[in-house]
């Protein structure tokens, strides 16, 4: 079950982030799938995480098609995202990631690392397909690095901590659960405007 919501999260963050795209590059400015398909697979067992995985790249596919990238363009950048989603799962699993990961400076720092080093290697994949294709190199490199960056430090927390906030939705108040949405709500205002064109 948990493979199948990855699955369908990627999938609508993936659209999503298609409403981030700018010129010239066309490359988005945020981008969460990437964290929400990683921190998934750090929360999976090594069967599940290869399953989810190769089952991420056609839903990468669908979803760039879907964005309106042509067929050769969704398979180089959902093979980009696979491999890059791959990266940091695996050097997070060297550093030993578990769900207390985040409670710690140095686990914070690890994190931080592997989603870079994820970051990178993603952005140069894609990067390099958009030049051979006559688009720009270093303007897409550097928002494709920043916005995949950018979503992994955003998401893979929240998709880490989802058992603490059901629990927390469990045991506290409507009046506080409508403070914190309200909150929410402001932060990602502020992101749509700061991201805006």
């Amino acid at each position: 079950m948990q493979i199948l919501i990855t699955l369908l999260a990627v999938l609508l963050a993936t659209k999503g982030g298609g409403f981030f795209t700018f010129p010239p590059t066309g490359i988005s400015t945020f981008w969460p799938p990437n964290a929400i398909l990683l921190a998934s697979m750090l929360s999976l067992g090594s069967r599940d995480r290869m399953t989810c995985l190769l089952l991420a790249f056609p839903t990468y596919f669908i979803a760039e098609l879907w964005i309106g990238f042509s067929t050769v363009t969704s398979v180089v950048f959902a093979a980009a995202n696979c491999v890059a989603v791959a990266a940091g799962s695996s050097l997070s699993r060297r550093f030993g990631a578990r769900s207390e990961w985040l409670g710690s400076l140095q686990g914070m720092g690890q994190l931080l690392v592997s989603v870079m080093v994820a970051s990178v290697i993603g952005g140069t994949i894609g990067s390099t397909w958009v030049a051979i294709s006559d688009g720009p190199f270093v303007p897409t490199l550097l928002r494709w690095v920043l916005a995949d960056f950018v979503g992994y430090v955003v998401f893979v927390p929240v998709v880490l901590t989802i058992p603490n906030w059901v629990k927390w939705l469990g045991e506290t108040k409507a009046i506080t659960i409508a403070e914190s949405a309200a909150s929410i709500g402001l932060v990602t205002l502020f992101a749509f405007i700061a991201y805006g064109p």
